[in-house]
């Protein structure tokens, strides 16, 4: 695999990694158009990043850091619309989700977390995904003191909406 041309490797890697994207712009986004066009954002983002990847940390750890940060500085942002034409010389088709099962649970999901912010949908996103505090003390910038207190907030916060 060492011997693919580097935009062979990156969308071998994305396409190996996709569930990670597709989580955080459901996490993030409420329709198609909005996924599709947090999905390009998110893999423009890792191209751009990805010759800055030196494997200090895992790659997962890396494009959920790289997929977080996007979503979340877009949350930020006006709705404006990036022009992507770097991407078109990938030919690079987001995958669609076939199952009607998987699509019903990522609203309920999408519902239960609706009460959450940006920074909390993250962090139990991460924590419901097994990454260790100290996995996630990376990708969110934050101490794993912090993680542990958020998180445990967060639990408190779900309990107290859903147990009324």
């Amino acid at each position: 695999m060492t011997d693919l041309p580097i935009q062979a490797k990156f969308i071998n890697e994305i396409d190996s990694h996709q569930n990670i994207i597709y989580k955080i712009c459901h996490l993030y986004t409420n329709c198609t158009v909005d996924f599709k066009d947090l999905y390009q954002d998110i893999v423009l983002q890792l191209w751009k990043s990805y010759p800055n990847f030196k494997g200090k940390s895992k790659l997962s750890t890396w494009i959920y850091q790289v997929s977080l940060n996007t979503a979340l500085y877009k949350l930020r942002q006006e709705k404006s619309r990036f022009q992507l034409d770097t991407l078109a010389q990938f030919h690079y088709e987001i995958p669609e989700i076939s199952d009607s099962c998987q699509r019903e649970n990522i609203e309920k999901v999408k519902e239960l977390l609706g009460v959450l912010t940006g920074i909390e949908k993250a962090l139990i996103s991460l924590h419901l995904d097994e990454y260790s505090y100290d996995e996630i003390s990376e990708i969110m910038g934050i101490t794993q003191t912090n993680v542990a207190t958020k998180i445990n907030r967060i639990k408190q916060k779900l309990k107290m909406k859903f147990n009324n």
